[in-house]
């Protein structure tokens, strides 16, 4: 094999960052978290595992390295929905492009397999995850809603649910405005949101204050609040996006005013404010029933995810008794 044509795996320098960026804007599977600036804001320091074939870079996956259970782990950093393989556009036949996609698949899976334990959720857009079963991962599944076209509006609301199309228009009646806020505002409607569960936040404050820094600054990020006229706060949320999909990432309401339908106006209010800037709208879904039931309301779709992991007996074992208990809480809550 020519050097030219050579394969070679490895991580990329901080200078080749730029590349990565331009690779993730062109890929079917990249998204806002994937860029550089994520990275930084959620890891401390991007760090991507690169595939060349010569000198081009043709496919990455992030990585985040700590340790866990004393022994170095593969993870994914809090706030950040899906990661995966990212492969840059390829020409030729169906047939042609599978066999590249799964030979750059089984060069990860191999580099990957030095680490004891990894996790990570694919892009729903990444097809096979079968090179990475045969080196030994596993695969849990997990779900999202999400607007697959946000074109028309009023199909949208035409294809909600009644009763969300009632509570949009019941906060309306109150007078319940959604306008732009701050980093402060979202964290304590988050915070009262957890604290309703008897929990914490689920992510440390500084994280998401870089990620909302980062986005707003390269204008991929926005923090919105409903508040009535007299000037109470009834929730807050944070939109991320990137040109095809935005993405609900973090909101909260304040317990005691959840009945007068602010948080179906908040969302309805990002619904239109992403039909500018991305093509799809992501709920980030949920497992846990009342979350789900609120955005399929929205006449949502459900899309697959597809946790890839690959843990040592022990700790697989700790992992799914930990996601039992955490899921049985959140089924009280």
């Amino acid at each position: 094999m020519s050097k030219s044509s050579a394969n070679h795996v490895r991580f990329l320098t901080p200078e080749e960052m730029p590349l990565w960026d331009e690779l993730v804007k062109a890929s079917v599977q990249g998204s806002v978290f994937c860029y550089s600036w994520w990275l930084q804001a959620t890891c401390g320091e991007p760090k991507v595992l690169g595939l060349f074939k010569g000198d081009r870079l043709e496919a990455g996956i992030p990585v985040f390295i700590k340790k866990r259970w004393f022994i170095t782990a593969c993870l994914m950093p809090k706030l950040t929905q899906t990661w995966g393989v990212i492969m840059a556009p390829m020409p030729g036949k169906k047939v042609t492009r599978a066999s590249r996609q799964t030979a750059i698949c089984q060069a990860f899976a191999r580099k990957l397999r030095r680490y004891p334990i990894f996790q990570q959720t694919f892009s729903p857009r990444f097809q096979t995850w079968l090179p990475f079963y045969w080196q030994g991962y596993k695969e849990k599944g997990g779900v999202t809603y999400v607007l697959d076209d946000l074109t028309d509006p009023e199909r949208i609301l035409a294809d909600m649910h009644q009763n969300t199309r009632n509570l949009i228009k019941k906060a309306q009646n109150q007078n319940i405005q959604v306008a732009p806020c701050g980093i402060d505002d979202l964290l304590e409607m988050s915070r009262k949101s957890f604290e309703r569960q008897g929990d914490q936040l689920h992510y440390p404050e500084k994280i998401l204050r870089a990620i909302h820094e980062q986005a707003c600054a390269r204008e991929a990020g926005a923090c919105f609040a409903a508040r009535d006229q007299d000037g109470r706060m009834h929730g807050a949320a944070f939109l991320v996006w990137d040109h095809h999909r935005a993405y609900y990432l973090v909101g909260g309401g304040d317990p005691g005013l959840r009945s007068s339908g602010a948080s179906s106006l908040l969302l309805w209010h990002m619904i239109l404010f992403a039909a500018q800037r991305s093509q799809v709208f992501d709920f980030e879904g949920s497992m846990v029933p009342g979350i789900e039931h609120s955005f399929r309301s929205f006449g949502a779709r459900q899309e697959h995810l597809h946790l890839i992991y690959r843990l040592p007996l022990l700790a697989e074992f700790a992992y799914l008794a930990k996601e039992r208990l955490i899921r049985r809480k959140r089924e009280e809550g």
